[in-house]
């Protein structure tokens, strides 16, 4: 027996895409683990590998493959992770709408707690769905395409994904518009797949596939067993080539699903047809520029549009098991996210504000003032986290400092959110990724894209915080802005005086965490 680290090797389970994959156990309490061996070309890509270490660490959800350690041996990368042992969906496809909603239900838990702390997966398909494991349900694993969508320097990773699966945006390489709805429209996809037991797009080549996710229409869904009437428009509106068209985040896909009370008596079964089967390409000879409507035929039955999530009235949610090895993951220290414990009343207080804002009546602004190092950023990141995950608002954090760094400010936060660089920030780009915020003819185009990129302009004050909200109410309905390091946010704690005198320019609310340190005794 191989022994790696607390670990020892036992059975050879096969190849993935980074190398080998083994079965073993913890030395110490004989936990079984698959422990995934790095080779080849990968095991000189310590980026690549890191990604995935640091996606999957940043994240502790039960549907989310663990991991339990790291390390390297004669040169190659190891890591040690939970052991599914029931495998994967292509081999355990769910039989009934009850397995596959309950698949979809946990599947969209997961990538809510991922998107809410900035990962993307970018390759959801049904081999990367785990069955079985030291926690009960679905793992969501392979998190090698992960990527944090939030980075500054996310323009320049891969698309990334597995043709068959991948959103319009992966295929034309647009990187400044992955978010949510990139995974969300994956999972869309691999939906009808497991419902009908064919990919909605069974063409073999990436020349094909490409055409299809881009023009093509998604063909009738035609299931192996009775589904709700209204799951099809689900899938639809999951794989709208337009984003805005989509599912803003899982949350909202999650509260749309159907549910379980009415069943389609007009659903027949066909035939079961594997996964992973590929037909031969049906129009081999549509070229790439001739559009195809994506509206939902008139035979779908239509989904509602989205109401706004209500915010619970308590933030108090069941404690998650994570798992834990004696001697183990000492490698991974700083890079897990550790749990808010106590602050009870301050979480409370911030909750309430919360709610309060969502409603619409007011815009709370609260402030969270201390020394270095009590906690202030811990609870700001909370409160934005949670929100995020229950598909409340995307938060968005303004960062400052006493230098004043490129990236400070309103500015740079609305440059994060929208997915632009401002190096490269043009008055083109800002009208393709704002698109129907103003006319293209309106001369507020030329301002925010000199406020964004800090030029010299002649709008004062005031008029760029007019700018400023109208692009938050864009972006998100409902506002959840962070000003951080708010002792050095002269122009960002402008802003919120305005938004004091008119509390019903945006809906939300705004925290603002200061260093008492640095202010003036007065």
């Amino acid at each position: 027996m191989d022994r790696l680290g607390r670990f020892v090797l036992t059975r050879f389970l096969g190849r993935g895409g980074m190398g080998e994959v083994w079965q073993g156990h913890h030395l110490v309490d004989q936990t079984p683990v698959a422990i995934k061996l790095v080779d080849g070309p990968l095991a000189g890509r310590r980026q690549s590998i890191s990604a995935e270490i640091r996606a999957i660490s940043a994240l502790d959800h039960p549907h989310i493959i663990w991991i339990y350690d790291q390390g390297v041996v004669d040169g190659r990368p190891y890591f040690a992770m939970e052991l599914a042992e029931g495998g994967n969906l292509v081999e355990s496809p769910p039989t009934d709408w009850l397995s596959l909603r309950d698949v979809l239900v946990q599947l969209l838990s997961a990538l809510s707690h991922a998107h809410a702390r900035g990962v993307l997966h970018r390759d959801i398909k049904p081999e990367n769905v785990l069955c079985g494991g030291a926690r009960p349900g679905i793992k969501l694993a392979d998190f090698g395409l992960g990527v944090f969508f939030q980075d500054d320097d996310r323009a320049g990773l891969g698309s990334g994904g597995t043709p068959a699966y991948m959103a319009p945006e992966q295929f034309e390489q647009q990187r400044a518009s992955f978010g949510p709805w990139t995974d969300l429209y994956a999972l869309g996809c691999m939906t009808y797949a497991l419902a009908a037991g064919q990919r909605p797009f069974p063409e073999r080549d990436f020349a094909g596939l490409r055409a299809a996710h881009l023009h093509r229409t998604i063909p009738p869904l035609r299931p192996r067993f009775p589904v709700p009437p209204t799951l099809e428009a689900w899938i639809r509106r999951a794989m709208m080539r337009a984003i805005q068209e989509r599912f803003a985040n899982a949350a909202e896909a999650a509260a749309a699903l159907p549910d379980n009370s009415i069943l389609s008596a007009s659903m027949v079964s066909i035939r079961d047809i594997a996964l992973t089967e590929q037909a031969t390409n049906t129009d081999p000879g549509r070229a790439d520029d001739q559009p195809v409507s994506a509206d939902v035929p008139e035979a779908v039955q239509p989904l509602p549009r989205p109401r706004p999530l209500a915010a619970p009235e308590d933030w108090r949610q069941p404690p998650r098991t994570s798992l834990r090895l004696m001697g183990a993951g000492l490698s991974l220290f700083g890079l897990r996210a550790l749990p808010l414990i106590g602050r009870e009343k301050e979480r409370d207080l911030l909750w309430a504000a919360l709610r309060k804002g969502l409603q619409g009546d007011s815009f709370p602004i609260v402030f969270i003032e201390g020394a270095a190092g009590v906690g202030k950023s811990r609870l700001a990141r909370w409160l934005c986290d949670t929100a995020a995950e229950l598909g409340l608002s995307q938060p968005i954090r303004a960062e400052h400092s006493r230098a004043g760094a490129p990236g400070d400010g309103l500015p740079g936060a609305l440059c994060r959110a929208i997915g632009l660089s401002r190096d490269t920030l043009t008055v083109p780009e800002l009208q393709r990724r704002l698109e129907g915020l103003w006319p293209p003819d309106s001369p507020g185009w030329r301002a925010l894209c000199a406020l964004l990129h800090r030029q010299p302009d002649r709008s004062s004050p005031r008029e760029q915080q007019v700018l400023q909200a109208q692009v938050l109410r864009f972006l998100s309905p409902r506002t959840l802005l962070w000003i951080d390091d708010g002792q050095w946010a002269t122009d960002s704690l402008g802003f919120l005086r305005r938004l004091a005198e008119d509390p019903t320019a945006l809906n939300g609310m705004a925290v603002v965490t200061l260093r008492s340190e640095t202010l003036p005794e007065e």
